[in-house]
C-alpha cells in the first residue's frame, strides 16, 4: 500500500523578519530552512526571489520558496529596509536652522556632522554641496561663526576620535552684505540646509 504524502514543507527564515541595514553597507542574506515530514531537509531546495539595493533607501522583500516531491509548497517573504544615514545636525560652529551663521565673506567655514560612523568620503550626491542666495530679511536669530579655516579649496574629512566630518565650505568675498543657504545633498537622497549671512 502506497501511504500519500500529505504533509506540506515548512520554511524557517534565520535571522530577524522585518531587518534593517544601513545605506551604502554590504547586505547578507541570512538565508532560511526548510523541512518536510516525509521528504526530510529540503533546505537546498530553496528558491530566494527578489534582491536588496542598499544604495536606494527604502523597504524590499525577498521571497524563499521550496517544493516538496509530491509538489507541496510552503512560501515566506523577509522585509528588508535600508535606511538612510543616520545624520543628526550640524555640530558647532555652525548652528542649525532658523539661525543664521554670520560671517565674513570670503572665509572658509568648518561644515561638521555625523552619519553614524565612517561612511567613506563618497557621500555627497552629485552637484552638492552647493549654495543659493536667500533673502536677509527675517527675524530668525543671528550667530557668530566662532571658528574658520584658512580659506582654499572646498575639502571633506572624517575625524574617527570624534565621529564626525568636517566639510570645509569655501565662500567668495562677491557674498559681502548677502545672505546664503547652503544645501548639502546626501547619496542616500536626504538633504540638509544651514542659513549664513556675509559681512
Amino acid at each position: 500500500m502506497t501511504v500519500q504524502d500529505t504533509v506540506a514543507p515548512v520554511i524557517t527564515l534565520n535571522g530577524a523578519n522585518p531587518m534593517t541595514v544601513g545605506f551604502g553597507t554590504v547586505f547578507t542574506d541570512p538565508g532560511a530552512t526548510a523541512s518536510d515530514g516525509c521528504a526530510g531537509d529540503l533546505t537546498s531546495a530553496i528558491v530566494v526571489t527578489g534582491s536588496v539595493d542598499t544604495n536606494t533607501v527604502g523597504f524590499y522583500a525577498l521571497t524563499y520558496t521550496v517544493s516538496d516531491p509530491s509538489g507541496h509548497s510552503d512560501t515566506k517573504v523577509r522585509t528588508v529596509q535600508v535606511l538612510p544615514y543616520n545624520f543628526t545636525g550640524f555640530f558647532s560652529p555652525i548652528a542649525n536652522l532658523p539661525t543664521f551663521n554670520e560671517m565674513k565673506a570670503g572665509q572658509a567655514a568648518p561644515v561638521k556632522f555625523s552619519l553614524g560612523g565612517n561612511q567613506g568620503l563618497n557621500i555627497f550626491a552629485a552637484g552638492s554641496p552647493s549654495s543659493i542666495q536667500i533673502s536677509c530679511s527675517t527675524s530668525n536669530p543671528i550667530a557668530p561663526v566662532a571658528e574658520t579655516e584658512t580659506a582654499g579649496n572646498s575639502s571633506l574629512t572624517y575625524d574617527a576620535a570624534s565621529d564626525q566630518y568636517k566639510y570645509v565650505w569655501k565662500t567668495e568675498t562677491s557674498w559681502q552684505n548677502t545672505c546664503r543657504q547652503l544645501i548639502v545633498t546626501l547619496r542616500d537622497g536626504t538633504v540638509h540646509q544651514a542659513n549664513f549671512k556675509f559681512k
